[in-house]
This record gives structure tokens, sequence and C-alpha cells, in this order.
């Protein structure tokens, strides 16, 4: 529903977006897990922070522009929040995310185009089930954990 400029724009802020994380991947993973050696190794912290948050902020202008508030929402936080869960490293975990937000998109307009429903609101409830799902998974992965290390503590 969005013109040719507007997909234009959308593509070069993508390009670019991918540009900056190829380029400054490092970086972004030292400040979002300790900023404190970041500094130390001397990245500009303030510049990179700034920075990211105008690459948000025109992502999430883009976005509601072409998919409304709620699905933009619900894409940047419950996919991560399922994603961190389960995912062992950022890079695995950032893998995850967009694997769970591609299967909330892709089963919400299927599910949506065959029950003649919203489709914003489908992907956001397959999200949601995402999230619940994996939570349920990870407590009874984790409860069996337990259990076998508490047996295999007891064992020996």
């Amino acid at each position: 529903t969005v013109g040719n400029k507007y997909l234009l724009i959308i593509t070069l802020v993508t390009v670019v977006v991918l540009g900056l994380l190829f380029i400054f991947y490092k970086e972004m993973v030292l400040i979002s897990f300790d900023e404190t050696y970041a500094k130390l190794l001397g990245i500009k912290i303030g510049r990179f922070q700034f920075v990211s948050t105008i690459i948000l902020a025109v992502i999430v202008s883009l976005s509601i522009a072409t998919v409304g508030v709620l699905l933009v929402s619900s894409l940047m936080i419950i996919p991560v929040a399922a994603a961190m869960k389960v995912g062992k490293s950022f890079k695995n975990t950032v893998v995850i995310a967009i694997m769970f937000s591609e299967l909330s998109i892709i089963g919400g307009l299927w599910l949506s185009y065959e029950l003649d429903i919203a489709s914003g609101a489908t992907i956001v409830l397959i999200n949601i089930l995402i999230l619940l799902l994996v939570g349920i998974f990870r407590k009874f992965y984790v409860r069996k954990k337990l259990k076998e290390t508490k047996l295999n503590l007891q064992g020996k």
C-alpha cells in the first residue's frame, strides 16, 4: 500500500542499517554487554548510542507508516524476549529473534488470509503464542535439567 518513493526510502535505509551493523557489529556487542570495557577500549559510547537512537527512530517511523504501531512494537519486543529465553550468545539470540519474527509474520499472514481476519493482530497473537510456548518449553527443560543434575550429584 506504499508508493514507489516510499519503497525506495525503505530500501535505502535497510542498506544503510545493514551496512552499519556489518561494520560496527563488534562495537555493538561490546557496548551491549559491557559499556565500561567498551569505554576502556576507546569506543565513543555516547556517539554510538546517539547514532543508534537516530537509526531506530527512522526505522520505527518508516515501519509505523507501513504496518502500524501495534505490529511495530510487537515485532521489536516479543521475538527478542522469546529469543533471549533460548539464545546461547548474542549472535544466536539475534538469529533466533529473526526466525521468530519471520515465523510470526508468515504464519500470521497465512492465518489471517485463511480465517479472513486482521493480519496485524494475527501476527501479534502468533508472536505472543511463540513467547508462551518458549516460556513453557524453557520451564520444563530447566526443571528436567535440574532434576538430572540433582540425580547425578546424589549418585556420585
